[in-house]
Parts: structure tokens; sequence; C-alpha cells
């Protein structure tokens, strides 16, 4: 799961890739009004390989009816940055697989832009590091949790409650 650099920056929803590059996130959030991704929950997750097999968009189906958008960021190019400026207010949670950055330290600017853009949306960082693991909030500035790979779907489910309760806490930090 998300092992290789996919660098054409695929795009996969519901297991099945259906283009590659920010223009195809762009037509499927464009394309009604709210767009086709706007249907019900959506959580995106920029990953190395949207193409390789994952059971996270499965997990988020089946534990809280949220469709999985899956973007291969390959190489800094293929960050959609312009997209998540214009749509993370939206989503339900961002998944960031920090192994795609080259480890947490890599990811800490990236994830403060993306609190600054939508502090109210779950960001949830998945690492194969098994000393990354934190359910705190410890990391509260860049993330709300931070999950092991490989996981199982009830690490899943108590890690997306645990970023619920985490963002609801960091938000209130504003208050």
């Amino acid at each position: 799961m998300f092992n290789e650099v996919e660098p054409q920056g695929a795009v996969r929803i519901a297991g099945q890739v259906v283009g590659r590059g920010v223009q195809v996130l762009d037509d499927l959030s464009k394309a009604q009004t709210g767009g086709y991704l706007w249907d019900g929950p959506v959580a995106v997750a920029l990953c190395s390989n949207p193409e390789a097999e994952c059971p996270l968009s499965g997990m988020l189906l089946d534990l809280r009816g949220t469709q999985l958008v899956e973007v291969g960021i390959g190489t800094g190019d293929d960050i959609p940055y312009d997209w998540l400026e214009h749509w993370a207010q939206n989503l339900s949670y961002i998944i960031l697989d920090a192994d795609a950055w080259g480890g947490i330290p890599a990811l800490v600017g990236f994830c403060m832009w993306l609190r600054r853009l939508a502090p109210s949306v779950p960001i949830i960082i998945l690492s194969s590091d098994p000393d990354d693991q934190d359910f705190t909030t410890e990391r509260i500035q860049i993330c709300d949790v931070t999950v092991t790979k490989p996981f199982t779907a009830r690490a899943m489910s108590h890690a997306l409650a645990t970023a619920e309760h985490n963002n609801s806490i960091y938000i209130q930090s504003f208050a």
C-alpha cells in the first residue's frame, strides 16, 4: 500500500483510476452544482501510488460512509495546491502518506498550510515508521492523528474518531 512513487499523478476513486493530474480533480469537482465529488462525505488521500491496492478506501466507506479520492503526488509538482485551496474546506478528512514526502518532518510546512486553509478538517498522517504513531494532541499544529501502516479497520476507526475529537480541540483553541 502506498509504496511506489507514481509520478504521473494518478487519481483513483472507489478503487478505479479515473485519470491523472489536477485537471481530473477539477473536472470531477465542477461537473455539476457541487460536483460529482460532493454527493456525500469525501476524504482526499495524497499518497505515492494510488494505483496500488489500498484498503483505506473500503474502510472509510464502511466506517464513515465517506468516499476516498486518492491522489498520487509522485513529485512535488503533482500536489494539487490550487484544488485544495478551493475545495479543502468541503472535505471530511485529509489523509497524508508521510512516506511519499520522505517522513513527517518533510510534511510540517504543508500540514501547517492545510491547517490555515481548512482548520475544521481533520488531518490524518499515515507512516510506516512505528515510532510515528500518535493519537494525542502532541502534533495538533500539523495533524490530528498519526497512524502506523499497515493498519486494521479497527485501528482506522479509532484514528477517525480520535482525529475528529482532536480536531474539535484544535478548533476550540481559537475561541
